[in-house]
């Protein structure tokens, strides 16, 4: 049987998205939007730390995979400029990979 919110509020669960909604791109702003406008009761992040102490929502240790425009590299090896350059990939990218006050209200 397919996992639904209803079968989570049955069981008095409350069920997150992780990394934001599936179709967008992870720990992206729509993602992490999308996601609280759906079914979901909350939503789970990933940050890290920029080489000049700015925090980002990313989930992998080097850039590649969901971030491009940098080359891979590690995330804390990036400026804040040279993350404001890169681009987010997957169905729905292009946008730039969001800063931690991105998400915040």
């Amino acid at each position: 049987m397919p996992w639904s919110g209803a079968s989570a509020a049955c069981l008095g669960m409350q069920v997150h998205a992780h990394r934001g909604a599936p179709a967008l791109p992870e720990n992206s702003l729509a993602s992490i939007r999308a996601a609280y406008a759906g079914a979901w009761d909350g939503v789970e992040i990933d940050m890290q730390r920029l080489k000049d102490g700015a925090w980002v929502l990313h989930h992998d240790l080097l850039t590649g995979r969901t971030v491009s425009g940098v080359g891979r590299k590690a995330v804390l090896q990036l400026s804040s400029d040279q993350w404001r350059d890169a681009k987010l990939t997957g169905a729905g990218g292009g946008a730039p990979p969001p800063f931690l006050t991105d998400a915040l209200p």
